[in-house]
């Protein structure tokens, strides 16, 4: 079977950037033919999928991703490029128009990489959108729902992302006087990482002077870098900026840290958030996208308010005041109750393969 892609932008960093290349890994190796049609620069991921024995179609346009200009320019691209596919998975929507152009005879489904009511507040402009579509799969029970009130017709499955498997090893707690947080990923409005840094200067200012100290850490780059070292510059806590990061290099990083912040105004199934569990540090954020329902056990973190940093400060202290004897190990072995890796990649096979004879 013949399986596409239809990412548009493929960032260096990103959580369907991680689940399009955990899923092509899989794919390739049931023997299906993958091919992956987006907009990118020079991309290590890409490169390694390219190894692997996927097939990459791309442009080298990369700005104006706000107003979905790389997406509109890959089109007329992807009506040659997806040819021949089977099934074509789909991770943007487009306007109604442009689903038009692409080849009919291939299936296509529709991944909904946030909360449908995010993506789709018209509710009459979501029905039209997903009367094209043979599937959707999205990764809660409530965003069903939502699709449901959409008017969603075709079927619907509910499926996570793919979770990373748990650390070999679990990493050891620091044992120093300094508290370590860190926040990993874009630096884009969208994640909020200035409501971050108000977190961490309030959680600074709140430990006894000379016992405790704070240190932020912040993996990634993004639009608001430098707003974030000019902002982070005045302040008490002392922040690091430590650039993009490769993907190998997630559990050394978790394992440098004792918790990890998420501040987004909205997220989907979170993948940053698993990989922290998964790695075994606690994981502090915002109630939005799937993170509710990822942090369900307390021993996985928190859920801090959206617009209070003292509150969230003061919760974040509270949970290391709270869980002092609790291991990498604890955290892992709850994570893992509830996302197993080799389940989920069988879901997505299972699905692929069914859509892709039902034609």
């Amino acid at each position: 079977m013949k399986v596409a892609f239809l990412n548009g932008v493929f960032a260096r960093i990103g959580g369907i950037e991680e689940f399009t290349h955990d899923l092509v890994l899989e794919l390739l190796r049931k023997d299906m033919a993958v091919r992956i049609v987006c907009a990118s620069l020079k991309n290590p991921t890409l490169d390694r999928l390219k190894r692997a024995g996927a097939k990459v179609r791309k442009i080298p346009v990369y700005h104006g991703c706000r107003w979905n200009i790389p997406d509109y320019a890959l089109l007329p691209f992807a009506c040659f490029w997806l040819r021949g596919a089977d099934v074509v998975i789909h991770q943007k929507p487009f306007a109604k128009w442009a689903y038009r152009i692409l080849p009919q005879r291939a299936k296509h489904i529709y991944l909904t990489s946030y909360s449908p009511a995010d993506q789709f507040p018209d509710i009459a402009g979501a029905k039209r959108v997903f009367s094209f579509f043979d599937g959707v799969v999205t990764q809660l029970e409530s965003f069903k729902v939502e699709l449901l009130e959409r008017g969603v017709e075709c079927p619907i499955s509910v499926i996570p992302l793919i979770p990373p498997r748990i650390a070999e090893l679990p990493v050891s707690q620091n044992e120093s006087r300094i508290l370590r947080i860190g926040m990993m990923g874009r630096l884009e409005p969208q994640k909020n990482p200035a409501y971050a840094c108000d977190v961490m200067e309030a959680l600074s200012q709140s430990l006894p002077e000379g016992k405790v100290s704070v240190e932020f850490h912040v993996y990634g780059e993004g639009s608001l870098s430098s707003s974030l070292k000019k902002k982070t510059g005045s302040l008490k806590c002392k922040t690091e900026f430590h650039g993009v990061y490769e993907r190998s290099a997630v559990e050394r990083i978790v394992s440098e840290n004792d918790g990890f912040l998420i501040t987004s105004n909205s997220e989907g199934q979170c993948i940053v958030a698993l990989e922290i569990l998964a790695a075994g540090r606690p994981v502090f954020a915002t109630p939005v996208g799937a993170l509710p329902a990822i942090l369900t056990d307390p021993i996985r973190g928190a859920l801090l308010p959206r617009e209070n940093p003292g509150e969230a400060a003061k919760m974040i202290r509270t949970w290391f005041e709270l869980n002092r004897l609790t291991s990498a190990s604890d955290v892992q072995k709850s994570y893992q109750k509830n996302y197993d890796r080799d389940a989920v990649v069988a879901a997505y096979v299972d699905l692929l393969l069914g859509i892709g004879r039902s034609g």
